[in-house]
């Protein structure tokens, strides 16, 4: 029962592409359902300021964890093909998404969930290497990974693509965050729109405060005093949503872009 929502109508396997497979993000056990070709991001834009963050992000756990997301999937009985990616980087992305292509067959969903987090610096005060990174990572990641799966599904004529867009846009939060978290919902419209003669949708997910696993070099979430309902959202909501957008029930949405904030922002 539990794998049932992943199969089309043609009896066939769903296979997704995920970024930023980090624990709190994926979570095998609560999805119940084949995960297949799961990556990560590593950011770097230059050889040596890459050596230097990969290094850095290997010391923080990142393989080790990516490795335990991978076997939790394949306990489930999913093919796996998981790796480090740099989303930002288009060559990377398409020799990744070959690699899964030549040992899956193809991709039917694409989940963008890999993100660069600007903190909360004054404007004036944002460097331009973090201006840069928000947007080659929170936008052009997805373009990347959309560049690099839609000829399969305009191929196979099925698929989904699922961005994830937030709430600071809408509540003028971030400059820097708030700017390519709204880019990230017109470019989905624009997919949408250019792709649906394909059977291909796109949709984003606009998540507030949800009560997840986090990185112990970030700050713990706090609820917001004015939210209407008066606790955070669980990360199996969030999963609730993403496994009905990627179904063949959801074949008739398209350009939405779903707020999940507890009441925060009324669309």
């Amino acid at each position: 029962e539990n794998y049932q929502t992943f199969f089309d109508q043609r009896g066939k396997p769903i296979l997704w592409v995920l970024t930023a497979a980090e624990r709190y993000r994926l979570k095998a056990v609560d999805w119940h359902f084949p995960v297949i070709g799961s990556f990560t991001y590593i950011g770097y834009f230059d050889h040596e300021r890459g050596q230097r963050e990969e290094a850095e992000m290997r010391a923080r756990g990142y393989d080790t964890e990516l490795g335990e997301v991978a076997a939790e999937c394949r306990a489930l009985g999913a093919k796996v093909v998981a790796e480090q990616c740099d989303v930002a980087d288009g060559a990377s992305v398409k020799a990744f998404v070959d690699k899964v292509q030549a040992e899956l067959g193809t991709v039917h969903v694409a989940l963008n969930n890999a993100v660069y987090r600007v903190d909360s610096t004054p404007f004036l005060e944002v460097s331009e290497d973090a201006w840069e990174k928000s947007f080659r990572v929170n936008l052009g990641g997805p373009r990347n990974i959309c560049r690099a799966v839609l000829p399969m599904m305009i191929k196979q004529r099925w698929g989904r693509i699922i961005n994830f867009s937030g709430i600071d846009p809408l509540l003028g939060g971030s400059v820097v965050k708030g700017m390519a978290k709204l880019g990230i919902v017109g470019f989905t419209r624009g997919i949408a729109r250019e792709f649906a003669e394909h059977e291909i949708t796109a949709n984003c997910i606009g998540p507030g405060t949800i009560d997840s696993e986090r990185e112990k070099t970030l700050k713990p979430k706090l609820l917001r005093p004015t939210q209407p309902i008066r606790r955070m959202g669980t990360s199996q909501e969030v999963v609730s949503l993403m496994l009905y957008l990627a179904s063949e029930d959801a074949g008739f949405v398209t350009g939405q872009n779903y707020l999940m904030n507890g009441g925060m922002y009324f669309q």
